[in-house]
């Protein structure tokens, strides 16, 4: 039937609902499990003997920062930010120091006027 409308796993929307909801599905069963130490070693041997590692993707996998949201960096304090955005403290930290952003509390910043900081 999938042949003779021209539907496949990748062009149907249905379809791909469908396996992507079995994946989610399928890694919270794995996550749920408890593996013993000797499935662990022999998980360990087998990632090693197929290079599996060749397949991981390096750098960044969380959420993207949106513009509202580097805005608020050095603007407010971080665990302030922290909280409006859902992310950790020292998620905040480490961006807004990866970008060259003081603290909100930086009097260096205070006495240039470049940052408007809400009262203590």
């Amino acid at each position: 039937m999938r042949k003779a409308l021209g539907v496949t796993r990748t062009n149907n929307a249905g379809t791909q609902r469908l396996v992507w909801h079995a994946a989610i599905r399928g890694a919270e069963a794995v996550k749920d499990r408890a593996w013993t130490e000797e499935e662990r070693a022999t998980k360990r041997r087998l990632n090693a003997e197929l290079h599996l590692g060749r397949n991981l993707r390096p750098g960044y996998h969380g959420p993207r920062w949106t513009k509202a949201e580097l805005a608020l960096l050095g603007r407010l304090p971080d665990e302030e930010v922290a909280a409006r955005t859902g992310r950790t403290a020292n998620g905040v930290r480490v961006m807004r120091t990866r970008r060259g952003i003081p603290t909100a509390r930086d009097r260096r910043r205070r006495a240039a006027g470049q940052v408007q900081s809400p009262a203590p």
